[in-house]
């Protein structure tokens, strides 16, 4: 069924609204949104677009910026084990969460001539890491029998 060019088709409930967009004559765009719950269209451009499309719109680059942040520094491995993946992405997505939480309150943290956005990120995983093994390196280090392997035992006692 081919519709008329901008022409909007809406389905809303109490709390959801279903937009079906005619962008061109052969082109349908449908959006579903919990955050809009009335029918309404920007009259004042030719194309009479719903807000939702325009407010889907302005959000996508956020998820653009997220994928280029994690492509950069990720935990993701090759694997056909979809909980692996998963559980990788969910590190990713913390470690982003993190960084950016953390660099909201401390915008001055390892801020140097040479540094870039990239590289701060970097440093602050490198430190989160540190943190989170320091306690069981403390641990294993107060240990008379370290390993067995002479190379490792003498590595773990320098420390």
């Amino acid at each position: 069924m081919h519709r008329q060019p901008h022409e909007t088709l809406f389905a809303c409930t109490q709390d959801t609204m279903l937009a079906s967009y005619s962008h061109k004559r052969s082109e349908t765009v449908v959006i579903l949104s919990i955050m809009h719950d009335q029918p309404d269209i920007n009259s004042h451009m030719e194309t009479k677009k719903p807000y939702t499309i325009f407010d889907y719109n302005s959000a996508k680059g956020v998820v653009d910026t997220f994928d280029q942040l994690v492509s950069s520094y990720t935990c993701a491995r090759r694997t056909n084990r979809w909980p692996m993946l998963l559980f990788c992405f969910l590190l990713d997505t913390a470690g982003v969460n993190a960084f950016v939480a953390f660099n909201i309150t401390n915008p001055d943290w390892k801020n140097h001539s040479g540094s870039r956005r990239l590289d701060k990120r970097r440093l602050f995983l490198l430190d989160v890491c540190e943190g989170l093994v320091q306690e069981r390196v403390e641990r294993r280090a107060r240990k008379r029998h370290i390993s067995r392997w002479p190379k490792v035992a003498s590595a773990m006692s320098a420390l």
